[in-house]
């Protein structure tokens, strides 16, 4: 499961929607907290917001 994280603004959550819809990733898991993998096959990717 992908795991997105972004810094809290609304921006950034949009932004992590669409990519997570761009490479049609359904079940992803979206969080403002930088915490890490919660599971061992978890990806865990960061979305810049610039």
């Amino acid at each position: 499961m992908a795991c997105y994280c972004f810094d809290g603004s609304m921006t950034g959550l949009l932004s992590c929607v669409f990519r997570a819809f761009e490479f049609k990733e359904l079940d992803a898991r979206i969080t403002a907290n930088p915490q890490g993998q919660n599971g061992l096959f978890d990806e865990f990717i960061h979305v810049a917001f610039q």
